[in-house]
């Protein structure tokens, strides 16, 4: 298995934390699909929800 892949893939957030949420409760999320216009549409509708891209 080698590390590259043809899925695109979305990083949201380093240490992602939502704006809601506590500073020590930080989440992670990795988007990883083969249709870029749905890994875009799901980053952006994170992002509503206050999570940062990386």
């Amino acid at each position: 298995m080698t590390d590259q892949t043809d899925l695109q893939t979305d990083f949201i957030g380093d240490d992602v934390i939502p704006h809601a949420a506590e500073p020590t409760e930080k989440k992670r999320v990795l988007i990883v699909d083969d249709d870029e216009d749905f890994a875009a549409s799901l980053a952006g509708l994170l992002e509503l929800e206050g999570y940062h891209r990386a």
